[in-house]
């Protein structure tokens, strides 16, 4: 099983929870006021559910700003009375806008330092206004990039549930060679800690690896750019467009009427006609969420086939990698590009 946090901002709580949507993800920065009251006026109505609260680091940082750390840890005291859990305050290596090609090593383990010193400065203040049970319920983050030792600290300290972040800077299979890193690893832990995969929205991703948790808002932005989420794919359909896209979003061509009577079928079975899906944003974003709970209530766990190793046993020389996956930026050949 896994669980999809429905991350975003715009829409209501009552939006998502009127076509059942339990888990979400609410960021203390890229959520308004607003949105954040709402949420938590709806737990004191008893509407519980999972829930994981963000710093929004990463939408300061875009803005050239920064958070502070006992600041936030103030606000999780407030948050974790209503929220499940409440990420790391994590630190974005190097500055916006800075090449990837000039963010080294040293840059990135100096971030990842940071990030560790918040989560231990954040259970120091949690343990001094007497919250030492909320200390359990922060969640490091783990970023690719960063040396697997942070990992390890992450696990050593008693961490049970660790916040993983494959970079969007790399292609599906460099995220892939990282991610296969990071569980072998974690797979020979005596036991299996949580894991939660940040904007991990790939279906290859999600089902090659034990994920406990994901969270997504792709279905809010595909949403208001006209994307509809169906079992035939994703269809651009919006009062923009005559007609509607291929299965495949290319719109290379109109759909068969077969086909066209299925998609009808289905937007009809979920409550949806196709003419209020193209006038209404708000119907886009239902249909959306209820996809992914249906994937979400369908989701199979396909692990990849272990390899293997054919050295153990061996003397090795140990090296200085000068490129390793998942320790320093790199490129690996793609093979799906010419």
């Amino acid at each position: 099983k896994i669980n999809i946090f429905f991350a975003g901002s715009g829409y209501s709580h009552d939006l998502l929870y009127s076509v059942g949507g339990r888990k979400r993800l609410i960021s203390w920065h890229a959520n308004s006021d607003d949105e954040l009251d709402e949420f938590r006026f709806s737990q004191y109505r008893g509407e519980r559910v999972f829930s994981i609260v963000d710093s929004g680091a990463f939408s300061v940082w875009n803005k050239g700003g920064s958070i502070n750390v006992d600041e936030y840890a103030t606000k999780l005291i407030e948050f974790l009375q209503f929220f499940s859990y409440g990420a790391n305050l994590d630190v974005i290596p190097g500055k916006k806008g800075m090449p990837a090609s000039e963010i080294t090593k040293q840059i990135t383990e100096d971030a990842a330092s940071q990030g560790w010193n918040n989560y231990l400065r954040i259970c120091e203040v949690l343990r001094a206004n007497g919250c030492s049970d909320f200390c359990r319920r922060v969640m490091p983050i783990y970023h690719q990039g960063e040396s697997l030792d942070w990992l390890k600290r992450m696990v050593d300290y008693g961490c049970d549930y660790v916040g993983v972040s494959p970079s969007n800077d790399y292609h599906t299979n460099q995220r892939m060679h990282w991610l296969d890193d990071v569980y072998t690893y974690l797979r020979r832990q005596p036991e299996m800690l949580k894991t939660h995969g940040y904007a991990v929205t790939s279906p290859t991703l999600m089902e090659s690896y034990p994920w406990f948790s994901v969270d997504s808002a792709s279905w809010i932005q595909a949403g208001g750019f006209g994307t509809v989420m169906t079992p035939f794919g994703n269809i651009t359909l919006t009062d923009r467009e005559e007609s509607m896209a291929k299965p495949d979003s290319f719109g290379a061509a109109k759909w068969s009427p077969e086909m066209m009577i299925k998609v009808e079928n289905y937007f009809n079975s979920i409550g949806l006609s196709i003419e209020e899906l193209k006038k209404d944003y708000k119907a886009r974003w239902k249909a959306n969420a209820i996809h992914l709970l249906k994937y979400e209530s369908e989701y199979v766990y396909q692990p990849k086939p272990q390899q293997d190793n054919l050295f153990e046993g061996c003397e090795t020389i140990p090296i200085e990698p000068k490129n390793f996956v998942g320790e320093v930026r790199m490129t690996l050949y793609d093979a799906t590009k010419k």
